[in-house]
């Protein structure tokens, strides 16, 4: 897959001195010197790239069939195979008040995902409960790990690592938890659409014992999660905060925790390193660490950076 991206990039930019296996993010913005971005570095680069280019780099990345894309588009990205998502800035059209197209394109952020076997092996006796995974909710601000986790919670639950390995249902709304290169799991089903249908879908037909999904945040996720809450189906979901504290001044995420809907509450940040466990908190609040906890993934023998 990087040697497709390779492919739909300009010469100056793919002959320029980018470390292509480890390379978190790509940003190209009209008129600015493009930018690769990695775990704990940010490097400059010379190509500089007109409102044409960026234009070209997309249909070329959307291998010439933007149409295929277009519901994603409309909400500012679209997402290739491996879960590489490509998010997009330009101009956007309305109608009736609503998004309804996004065209004119004048910057992009291609994300590159990371699969790192192992990363939840560590966490996994502070959410499991008698080999069941319990409802976890992973809490940091953007780009400090949350999917790369999640992502291996659920392969760790499905194959029975730390845990009995237990039925999952993946809602992969965007795309980005399950690609060609990463393994959820054994017992793994996967359902690309939003979280809402998914949910009531898997409760009707796959019977799961775990439901996961990525950044909880419409209402409409949240009535879901009740849903599947009520039905006895644990929850393993991420959200966008800094704190648990920090949630719960969201009335929505305020519910769920006084109604017990979350077991675990992880909290990442980068205080020794990004994707450093912070907190772990029970339904309650209440820490079951004290003091910050970092990962490792195993295939790599070292301690982790997402």
């Amino acid at each position: 897959m990087r040697e497709f991206i390779v492919g739909c990039l300009p010469t100056e930019l793919w002959k320029s001195s980018i470390d292509w296996t480890t390379i978190e993010e790509l940003r190209l913005r009209c008129g600015q010197q493009a930018m690769a971005l990695y775990s704990n570095r940010e490097q400059v680069l010379p190509y500089i790239p007109e409102r044409s280019d960026i234009s070209k780099i997309v249909a070329a990345l959307a291998e010439h069939s933007l149409h295929a894309y277009m519901e994603q588009i409309r909400q500012g990205f679209f997402t290739l195979r491996n879960g590489i998502r490509v998010g997009l800035g330009g101009r956007a059209v309305t109608r009736h008040g609503e998004i309804c197209l996004m065209d004119d394109f004048t910057s992009l952020n291609i994300r590159f995902p990371r699969e790192l076997r192992g990363l939840a092996v560590r966490l996994m006796p502070y959410i499991t409960n008698r080999g069941q995974t319990m409802s976890t909710l992973l809490i940091s601000p953007p780009q400090q790990g949350k999917t790369t986790l999640l992502r291996d919670i659920i392969r760790c639950t499905a194959q029975g690592e730390g845990c009995f390995g237990q039925k999952c249902t993946v809602i992969d709304e965007r795309e980005e938890l399950w690609g060609e290169a990463f393994s959820l799991g054994l017992r793994t089903d996967i359902l690309r659409c939003n979280k809402k249908s998914g949910i009531s879908m898997a409760l009707r037909t796959l019977s799961p014992e775990c439901i996961a999904t990525d950044e909880l945040g419409d209402p409409a996720d949240f009535s879901a999660v009740f849903q599947a809450a009520t039905a006895g189906v644990r929850i393993l979901a991420t959200a966008h905060g800094n704190s648990l504290s920090d949630l719960r001044c969201k009335p929505l995420f305020d519910e769920m925790y006084r109604h017990k809907v979350i077991d675990r509450f992880v909290v990442l940040s980068d205080s020794r390193g990004r994707g450093t466990v912070e907190q772990i908190l029970d339904a309650n609040g209440l820490p079951l660490i004290h003091q910050p906890l970092r990962l490792q993934s195993v295939e790599e023998g070292k301690q982790h950076v997402v």
